[in-house]
């Protein structure tokens, strides 16, 4: 397997991506443009989410819990967890209402999971592939190659308690949530202006 791109997460939103729950991922910063419409490496940052506390607060910690089916104290660190394809990358003109808007009068609903700050970048992610066994392997800053086959043999699958099993169906901290599959793409969800110019009310 070729040496694909990856980017590293903090959890608990690494697992939300993997799960389908999240669907962008927000960075101060833009995407290559070369990797718009590639797959890249899904990784989940060392750092324990508990310690990113109290920025996460207890409701937003519930509601995490809730979305995913999953508890936050069992998100695997330091591991990938699979692929994803980058589909997009939209600068933030302004939040409204509700919305994130975008250049052009596009826009999408805002979600508790990332920061819509104007100013920062919403990079675009669809077609998730969940590994099922996590692995062990470190991670970087910014964009990182790795060569998935060699990290696979270096690194150690997670079993339990710290992921893998904590991931999918049949485990109890992650029931089935029915629907969750089904949740709209971001490229779907995003809404193009009113004719005639950005769909302003």
């Amino acid at each position: 397997m070729p040496v694909m791109a990856a980017l590293t997460i903090y959890q608990p939103w690494a697992s939300a991506i993997a799960l389908g729950v999240k669907h962008s991922e927000t960075r101060s910063w833009r995407a290559p443009e070369a990797l718009i419409g590639k797959r890249m490496v899904l990784h989940a940052a060392a750092q324990n989410p508990l310690a990113l506390r109290p920025a996460l607060t207890g409701w937003w910690i519930r509601d995490w819990e809730q979305a995913t089916g999953l508890r936050i104290t069992r998100c695997p660190l330091m591991a990938i967890l699979g692929t994803f394809r980058l589909v997009g990358c939209w600068q933030v003109v302004r939040l409204w209402q509700g919305r994130v808007y975008f250049e052009g009068g596009r826009w999408i609903e805002q979600d508790r999971w990332g920061d819509y700050t104007p100013g920062r970048w919403v990079w675009g992610i669809e077609d998730v592939e969940m590994y099922e066994k996590p692995f062990r392997c470190p991670g970087k800053q910014g964009i990182w190659q790795v060569d998935l086959e060699a990290a696979r043999k270096a690194g150690e699958s997670l079993r339990t308690p710290l992921g893998a099993g904590s991931l999918f169906k049949g485990d109890p901290y992650a029931p089935d949530r029915p629907g969750l599959d089904t949740m709209p793409d971001i490229t779907r969800a995003m809404r193009r202006g009113s004719r005639g110019g950005s769909r302003n009310a």
